[in-house]
């Protein structure tokens, strides 16, 4: 079997997105001795390579962050440059969404989407892959995330060996759909004692806009308002 994996990430090496990938990949090359092909889509140049690689694949995955309910602007500019693919070949394509915020809720937009990409594209639809809370990776204890790295490489298993994406394993991933009420309280106690924005803060200190985290720059002018109300 031929997959090929097109990473929709702009950290490309050093995102969330490139490990839970490299988990999936882990577990399908040990059971699948078939090519493998993985494409980043963070230049125009390597975008332009990936859709001519997506027009040859058998079983394709677009793995990338949600960024505030959206996918990014790299990933669906590329999408914008594909044709349908042949309808003599049986092109297999499916998705990996993961994201910062913990609640599966979060991708559901972008999922409703992705599940109908595939049928303009000429393509059978494996499923869409959802996972929140990945961005705690970068600080939190290695530990928490064995059962999430594990399941990564199942699914990877279980595409090699079927050709499907388990959707038994994609529930088990998208985890938390909402919070639940004493998360909710615990996080608006981390708020309201300035716990919850250090990271944020020291993000927007680094980049020298912190000054402008609360400007607005698509709001109606004043005088626009007052015309419509």
């Amino acid at each position: 079997m031929q997959l090929t994996v097109f990473r929709g990430s702009p950290r490309t090496k050093r995102g969330n997105t490139e490990t839970l990938v490299g988990d999936l990949i882990r577990g399908f090359t040990e059971v699948d001795g078939g090519s493998l092909d993985v494409h980043y889509l963070n230049t125009e140049s390597r975008r332009r390579e990936a859709a001519e690689a997506f027009a040859r694949s058998e079983v394709a995955l677009i793995a990338f962050p949600l960024y505030v309910h959206a996918m990014p602007g790299i990933v669906m500019t590329w999408l914008e440059m594909l044709e349908p693919v042949d309808p003599g070949r049986n092109v297999k394509l499916g998705f990996i969404v993961q994201g910062g915020l913990p609640e599966a809720r979060q991708s559901r937009f972008v999922e409703a989407f992705l599940e109908r990409l595939p049928a303009r594209l000429g393509c059978e639809y494996l499923g869409t892959v959802i996972r929140g809370g990945v961005e705690a990776m970068q600080f939190a204890p290695a530990f928490l995330f064995r059962a999430m790295h594990g399941a990564f490489v199942d699914l990877g298993r279980e595409l090699a060996a079927s050709g499907q994406l388990d959707r038994q394993i994609i529930a088990r991933l998208a985890s938390t759909e909402t919070l639940s009420r004493w998360r909710c309280g615990f996080y608006n106690t981390m708020k309201a004692l300035g716990i919850a924005d250090r990271s944020w803060n020291r993000m927007m200190k680094k980049n020298g806009c912190l000054a402008e985290c609360f400007d607005r720059p698509y709001a109606p002018a004043p005088e626009d308002a007052g015309d419509r109300a």
